[in-house]
């Protein structure tokens, strides 16, 4: 099971709340983050436009600590080995 922060899903809740509450459907929807063009210093998840407003979403994972995430989904790699060792050696349980 691979760990992730979900961005693009939570952002189009975000995105959907607004327009709800709004009553109004977004328009000229661009994904920044994904675009090479943008700086790396001004960058935001994405950028839409509803009823003449611009919104700017951006998504921010937490991690408890540095590395959190990469850790978690490569634990697997480190200890299916370790386990199916001790599963050999000791017998299923």
């Amino acid at each position: 099971m691979s760990l992730a922060f979900h961005e693009t899903e939570a952002c189009e809740g975000v995105v959907q709340y607004i327009e709800r509450r709004e009553g109004a459907i977004r328009h000229d929807v661009k994904a920044q983050d994904r675009d090479p063009n943008t700086p790396p210093d001004v960058r935001v998840e994405l950028t839409l436009r509803l009823q003449g407003s611009l919104y700017a979403i951006e998504h921010t994972g937490i991690e408890p600590f540095d590395g959190f995430m990469a850790h978690q989904n490569r634990a697997a790699d480190l200890f299916d080995p370790i386990q199916t060792l001790a599963t050999l050696a000791l017998g299923p349980s």
